[in-house]
């Protein structure tokens, strides 16, 4: 599921993951790298959204350190900032332990 993927607005209204990738990001008719939050959880049709402050559902984090949208996996979480042309620099979040994080979604830019 989309549970622990960020996520963005898609152009009906619903939520898609969103992603930092050099193509098919910035294009109509909406904006993949626009982040609104990680998907807590899903019941049914209602999607819990954290958008800011603390979220305990990461994998594999080393604490202490800042997260950028992922340009290769939809929905994704790096470390490494993106760098190649035309892909999104967006920090999310801080590490605070293995599995938990800071949401602290900031601007887009391209790189």
């Amino acid at each position: 599921g989309l549970t622990g993927y960020f996520v963005c607005v898609d152009s009906a209204g619903g939520i898609t993951t969103s992603s930092a990738a050099a193509t098919g990001v910035t294009n109509d008719p909406f904006h993949k790298n626009e982040t609104i939050g990680v998907v807590e959880s899903i019941t049914g049709n209602t999607v819990k959204i954290v958008n800011s402050g603390f979220f305990a559902g990461f994998t594999g984090l080393t604490a202490g350190q800042s997260y950028y949208l992922d340009p290769v996996v939809a929905g994704g979480y790096t470390l490494n900032i993106p760098s190649t042309s035309a892909q999104t620099k967006k920090h999310l979040f801080v590490s605070i332990s293995s599995t938990e994080g800071i949401v602290q979604i900031g601007d887009s830019s391209t790189v």
